[in-house]
């Protein structure tokens, strides 16, 4: 079957379309990929110049070489040579029923390309799993004022646990239960490591937690690692295909946390239109929005509250553990979510940012609370 699309063609908002009509049409997703062949035609001219130059870098969709091998035969994919031909500024012109080939003309490699590679058909009949609910919080996060233990003490500490104790408790201070109070208390504490080093124990201890490692297959995708260690050096629509294809759905009521501000403005609905990086922690979150100076620029934090209601956008959850930046306990929406802002608190008005080479400043932090489906 061929599948054709004149250059003339608008782009299409991939805002207002399914990941299930984007990838499981009768194109399989061919059309996507030369519409974002199209789009970084005009962000990345040096790449488009290489294609026209008959070259075959390296895309993200399997059927780019850098090395010079004459001779050399490999398998490509079809979604290769779609978003090959948008890079070049042609009509999208592919069978279906055929497998090219096509030699770069910088390597010599030979490539063919089939439909094989990566295909969405194998994810249309999987069942989509959803992930199981995770309460942080089932045992509330305490502060305490401490004083200094005696010698005494601290040996009958040892004696009856066998940990070293340096400190005693004296007096609770705060008792964090639920997502919104450490969101608040995060924001007005400026503690450093305590309520981390809570969530991450909590993910060690979740049974729940550990049934996400067994849904989500152990290693990540290549695109999702481009997107958490080189961002924003990613390829948005491969990434997307991964959270979709590997991903699953939250459980209604899980809440996760981002930092930074309300994409929306003054208006309370929102559909994403790139992936949405989330946190299961607050103090990760915070980090995120004053990092680069983001805060600084925008004069102001807004600290989301994520709550999972009637979910159906995938998530992709990383490992919190033996992954470079594995500490931002990160879960990463598709594109496509859909947020409702449905309260907005002034927390303080003077929380300390900072920029290279600028005097410090004070901004204000809101706490928000989100819907996301």
């Amino acid at each position: 079957m061929l599948i054709y699309r004149p250059i003339e063609t608008p782009i299409r908002s991939h805002r207002t379309l399914s990941w299930y009509t984007l990838w499981n049409g009768p194109d399989e997703g061919l059309i996507s990929c030369w519409e974002r062949g199209r789009e970084r035609a005009l962000t990345s001219p040096e790449l488009a110049i290489r294609c026209l130059n008959d070259e075959l870098p390296t895309l993200g969709w399997k059927g780019g070489t850098e090395q010079i091998q004459k001779g050399l035969q490999k398998s490509g994919s079809l979604k290769y040579l779609a978003q090959w031909q948008g890079l070049r500024g042609e009509d999208l012109r592919v069978d279906l029923s055929t497998e090219p080939t096509l030699t770069c003309s910088r390597t010599g490699v030979i490539v063919t390309f089939s439909s094989c590679h990566r295909s969405p058909e194998n994810v249309k009949a999987r069942t989509t799993p959803q992930l199981p609910l995770v309460n942080l919080f089932k045992e509330p996060y305490r502060v305490w004022s401490k004083r200094e233990a005696t010698w005494e003490e601290r040996l009958k500490a040892f004696q009856e646990t066998g940990r070293l104790v340096t400190h005693i408790n004296t007096e609770l201070k705060e008792q964090i239960n639920n997502a919104f109070d450490a969101a608040v208390y995060m924001a007005t504490s400026l503690e450093s490591n305590g309520l981390e080093r809570f969530i991450s124990d909590a993910l060690d201890n979740s049974r729940h937690y550990t049934l996400w490692k067994t849904i989500i297959p152990s290693a990540t995708p290549k695109e999702l690692l481009h997107y958490k260690n080189r961002y924003p050096k990613y390829d948005l629509l491969i990434a997307d295909f991964e959270i979709n294809a590997c991903g699953a759905t939250l459980s209604e009521g899980q809440y996760l946390f981002h930092g930074g501000v309300w994409p929306a403005g003054d208006t309370l609905d929102f559909i994403t239109d790139r992936p949405l990086s989330t946190t299961f922690c607050p103090q990760v979150a915070l980090s995120n929005a004053t990092h680069k100076g983001k805060a600084y620029d925008h004069d102001k934090i807004e600290l989301l509250v994520i709550h999972a209601s009637r979910p159906k956008t995938k998530v992709y959850p990383y490992k919190h553990r033996g992954l470079n930046l594995a500490h931002e306990k990160e879960v990463v929406f598709a594109c496509g979510a859909s947020l409702k802002l449905l309260s907005r608190k002034l927390v303080r008005e003077d929380y300390p940012v900072g920029k290279p080479d600028s005097p410090l400043k004070r901004v204000p932090v809101y706490v928000l609370e989100v819907d996301a489906s």
